[in-house]
């Protein structure tokens, strides 16, 4: 008989892995549930970043203002689900707004950036300046009053930016107080010495103006004003050479605007399609040709320009792909017409190529828009071209040349190495009146009446109706 014996095996405890994993799965929901909750908290509590149409822009720019706006919607940190307020994103997206001409988007982003970090003095003078832009006056002084208490370093620009605003309100009480608290600015001087003007009180604009000519020589806006206060006063003698001063001086007197113009264009070219393009200018002046090319291309794609075109053209000379550069710039001057610059690049890509008559005929075709002391190069290229087979052609060129050289050191003020340059053009071409010309303003200028009648007259032999060059011999002193 056999006996059969049944064993029951023991329950199975639960597996502790199984457990952690269930814990762990319902921990994570919880957090997923709470950084939604914390999402929707944010949106309800802080206003989204207003957002421009922007389909105007290249597509580049346009992403990376979208990107900057994202960031100023979510924060730029993992902290940031916490606070949410990244007042450094906001017041980036303002100044990037600002510099692109999105005005109130711009003061809207710098307004919201001061209310969450209250000691940012820059956030303030920039916020002062959208609020500029919009017409706002008394809010824009408020503004740079406010950048003022913040702190700001340019405390003489802001200063002179209160008068100025102060100005367009017709407060010249104010404006004068605050032109008065921004110091040695030029600037401000010189609304100080308009303002005297305009009061009645001549010697001391007068006295204002001079001092400022004095200190700044290559400034115009003084020289108007001694011109004007002369004419004002009759003294005809000062007028002429007053008006005669401002042909010889090149340059507005320095201003606070000057720097702002700087900034916007800076921020603007950091954005997009214009960054890609100032950085293949680096590339490409270190000698990095093929990485200059790739950003140059990725610009053309983005929005073509004709600087983009320009510098890949130039990309592609230097690395000898002469057919290629020469089809860009055929396309340049079939999408943006003829300027004597492009004619000319054209007239060197085909005599790199060889194409003799190509190149003179663009060359002839540059002469007949070329202006400027810039065309002296062109010139220069036309008098080697016609050295052999033409000399005479060649050295009418050279006068050209000559005269564009010395036009150029006219306008900034040198009239001694200018009267070297257009001394060589009369020598080179005698029958070149513009030359004669302005090689008695250079003399005029150096003191050298007599040389300087001398070279008026023989403008005037030539082109008997050169309206400059018989008012120009009016100013002289009796021989």
């Amino acid at each position: 008989m056999f006996v059969t014996v049944t064993c029951e095996e023991p329950a199975m405890p639960a597996r502790p892995l199984l457990a952690r994993l269930e814990r762990l799965g319902t921990l994570l929901l919880l957090l997923e549930l709470a950084a939604a909750a914390l999402v929707l908290y944010r949106r309800q509590v802080q206003p989204p970043p207003p957002v421009p149409d922007l389909a105007a822009l290249e597509p580049l720019t346009r992403t990376e203002l979208e990107a900057q706006i994202a960031r100023c919607r979510f924060g730029t940190r993992w902290w940031n689900l916490l606070s949410w307020r990244d007042a450094a994103a906001w017041q980036q997206l303002g100044e990037q707004y600002l510099a692109l001409g999105y005005f109130p988007e711009a003061e809207a982003c710098l307004r919201q950036a001061l209310t969450w970090d209250r000691h940012q003095a820059d956030a303030a003078f920039r916020h002062a300046f959208a609020l500029e832009r919009l017409g706002r006056i008394d809010e824009a002084i408020a503004g740079y009053e406010e950048a003022l208490r913040r702190g700001h370093k340019r405390r003489a620009d802001i200063h002179y930016s209160i008068g100025k605003n102060h100005l367009r309100a017709e407060r010249r009480e104010a404006a004068q107080a605050a032109f008065q608290a921004a110091g040695d600015l030029a600037a401000a001087r010189y609304e100080l010495a308009l303002l005297a003007a305009e009061a009645g009180q001549g010697e001391q604009a007068r006295t204002l103006a001079e001092q400022l000519a004095q200190e700044h020589p290559q400034a115009y806006h003084p020289a108007a004003l001694l011109h004007r206060l002369a004419v004002w006063q009759n003294d005809r003698a000062a007028a002429g050479r007053w008006a005669d001063a401002f042909e010889a001086r090149p340059h507005p007197l320095p201003s606070p605007f000057d720097t702002e113009f700087d900034w916007v264009v800076r921020t603007a070219n950091s954005l997009g399609r214009d960054r890609r393009f100032r950085d293949a200018g680096r590339l490409y002046h270190a000698g990095q040709l093929a990485e200059a090319e790739r950003l140059l291309r990725q610009t053309l794609e983005a929005a073509w320009s004709p600087e983009a075109a320009d510098r890949l053209a130039d990309t592609l000379a230097l690395q000898r792909r002469l057919a290629e550069a020469r089809e860009v710039l055929q396309d340049m001057l079939a999408r943006d017409g003829p300027t004597w610059e492009l004619l000319w690049r054209l007239g060197q890509a085909e005599a790199d190529l060889g194409r003799r008559a190509e190149a003179e005929a663009y060359w002839q075709r540059a002469v007949t828009l070329a202006t400027g002391p810039a065309a002296a190069e062109l010139y220069r290229d036309l008098s080697q071209w016609y050295q052999a087979s033409q000399p005479q052609r060649a050295r009418h060129y050279q006068a050209r040349a000559a005269l564009a050289e010395g036009i150029g050191q006219l306008d900034q003020g040198q009239a001694a190495a200018a009267l070297r340059f257009l001394e060589d053009a009369v020598k080179a071409d005698p029958e070149l009146a513009p030359a004669w010309f302005f090689l008695g303003q250079a003399r005029r200028r150096l003191g050298q009446t007599a040389a300087a009648r001398q070279a008026y007259e023989q403008c005037l032999r030539l082109q008997p109706h050169h309206g400059r060059a018989a008012a120009a011999l009016a100013l002289l002193p009796p021989p």
